[in-house]
């Protein structure tokens, strides 16, 4: 999201992990801004406080970033941009994904085998209380 308005320019990055950040930038970034609205981007700048208590970050300087292939060696296409058209065959080839098999192939070792799987949704939402707790401050 960007806002080119006359009284300032503003936009929100949301970042891979954690809440959006609201950013502010100058005439000398306005072209990159809105080149990168769609595309993975590395973003310097400097944090400001707001009188509301919450944290902005004034752009000094921003690129486009070119990921490459994950540690397990797939490229997950994360260079490419957000509005991209690819049919589900291009997009499961570009996550290295094909189609269940079995109900083993859901299998997932997150979980302790010493713990009760009923204990999996409160624990879950207790890290996602803890998360968002640590994204107010």
């Amino acid at each position: 999201m960007a806002d080119f308005g006359d009284a300032a320019y503003r936009c929100r990055v949301h970042p891979a992990t954690g809440a959006p950040v609201g950013c502010t930038f100058g005439e000398e970034h306005r072209a990159a801004v809105l080149a990168a609205l769609t595309h993975y981007v590395r973003i310097e700048g400097r944090v400001t406080e707001r009188d509301d208590g919450t944290e902005g970050l004034q752009i000094e300087a921003i690129a486009p970033v070119a990921v490459g292939p994950e540690p397990d060696g797939l490229d997950r296409g994360a260079s490419m941009p957000f509005d991209a058209e690819l049919t589900l065959e291009e997009l499961a080839a570009q996550q290295g994904v094909g189609p269940i098999k079995s109900i083993e192939d859901l299998r997932s070792e997150m979980w302790p085998e010493d713990e009760s799987v009923d204990d999996l949704v409160p624990t879950v939402r207790r890290w996602r209380d803890e998360d968002g707790q640590r994204e107010k401050r």
